[in-house]
């Protein structure tokens, strides 16, 4: 799976496209959490719309819903859109949003269908 991330007005758009594994999603959270500006950054747009998570468990979801549940204890009031529209990679994603409410995460955490929509609401700043 490649991914990509890029930083638009304080935040990250993160594309992933093909076959994904649970561990290439975790390198790419990593990934952004070692970026240099992650510590100012409002919001994560996470864009699976290209993305195949057949070969993936959806209760693989628990590692970086915990791992960003740990983060978010010093990050405050991060946004993430997560763009889907392929069955596995919504069940993946309603996973990871509930697990990240079992961990007690503050990140308002948001399921999209579309790009634009995810933008919008992502760049609105409260």
């Amino acid at each position: 799976m490649p991914y990509k991330f890029d930083w638009k007005n304080n935040g990250y758009i993160i594309t992933l496209t093909g076959h994904s594994s649970s561990e290439e999603i975790n390198e790419a959270n990593s990934a952004i959490q070692d970026d240099h500006r992650f510590d100012e950054h409002r919001y994560q747009i996470w864009n699976h719309l290209d993305a195949d998570f057949s070969f993936i468990d959806k209760n693989e979801a628990c590692i970086p819903a915990s791992i960003d549940s740990v983060v978010a204890r010093y990050v405050f009031g991060i946004k993430i859109a997560l763009v889907v529209k392929e069955p596995s990679v919504i069940e993946f994603c309603k996973k990871y949003i509930e697990d990240s409410k079992v961990f007690q995460s503050e990140w308002d955490i948001q399921l999209f269908d579309n790009m634009d929509d995810a933008i919008k609401w992502a760049e609105v700043l409260t």
